[in-house]
């Protein structure tokens, strides 16, 4: 009885090392996007397209809600496509490539994905689908920071406004979170994945060559408790994941 809790944190650690080793032997997926709707069957429409979280899944498996941070592109549902699969917390010097913006990286490029990552996890802490489309807007204003200057969408006063807000926010939040250090701070977003359509498997497809979007999916936080910890390594196959994505008209984009 005494060496249970060691052995079974022996177990847990060896499960970190499974999945971990998979996780990054794996570095393309198939992703699908399969409805405009979230999950649960609720969908925001503003400003004329869908807003996140739409439904979708990684190598075929459950579905998830799914959140996009690219305004640019579309797709269309169901439509499947190859992935590069980079973990924001690893985002550096050996992954700049692999995502859609800001491929020359640097320290803005983790910023912004970090912005879009708050916005990301804004979006699925709430059920309002106003405030899920403001988000969304303003998730997509990181990397297209041109449409809500000139409100190329057409939002009303009362959106653009908490659209912009939003976003203003989130940047807050990430220069409060680096002040105590960047790459600290980026080590806390190692539970969101980017997911970058590629072509060759190596590096993501260019711009205006009608690629499928980028998406960000959210994993569930793990518990701080050991005890917990192992419970959740061990139903780890169990764990929900969360991505999302825009769409036009019969397009999602």
């Amino acid at each position: 009885m005494k060496n249970a809790m060691p052995k079974a944190l022996y177990i847990a650690a060896a499960l970190v090392i499974l999945f971990a080793t998979g996780a990054l032997a794996q570095t393309t997926v198939q992703m699908t996007i399969t409805s405009g709707t979230a999950p649960d069957g609720t969908y925001g429409v503003m400003g004329g397209v869908y807003t996140s979280p739409y439904t979708g899944n990684i190598n075929g498996g459950a579905s998830i809600p799914i959140i996009c941070d690219d305004f640019y592109d579309d797709v269309y549902p169901p439509e499947t496509w190859t992935a590069l699969a980079t973990n924001l917390a690893q985002l550096g010097a050996a992954t700049t490539n692999l995502v859609y913006f800001e491929q020359n990286g640097g320290a803005q490029q983790q910023i912004d994905y970090m912005t879009a990552a708050v916005l990301a996890e804004d979006i699925l802490g709430t059920t309002d689908k106003t405030v899920r489309g403001e988000l969304s807007f303003a998730l997509w204003g990181v990397f297209d920071p041109t449409m809500l200057a000139t409100n190329s969408a057409n939002l009303t006063a009362a959106q653009l406004n908490a659209a912009t807000g939003y976003l203003a926010g989130a940047q807050a939040t990430v220069v409060s979170g680096i002040s105590g250090g960047l790459d600290a701070y980026l080590s806390t977003f190692s539970n969101v994945t980017i997911y970058s359509a590629t072509q060759n498997g190596t590096t993501p497809m260019a711009a205006g060559t009608k690629r499928p979007q980028e998406f960000l999916v959210v994993s569930m936080p793990e518990p701080a408790e050991s005890v917990l910890l192992i419970v959740d390594l061990l139903a780890v196959v169990s764990l929900v994941c969360f991505v999302r994505r825009k769409q036009r008209g019969a397009s999602l984009g």
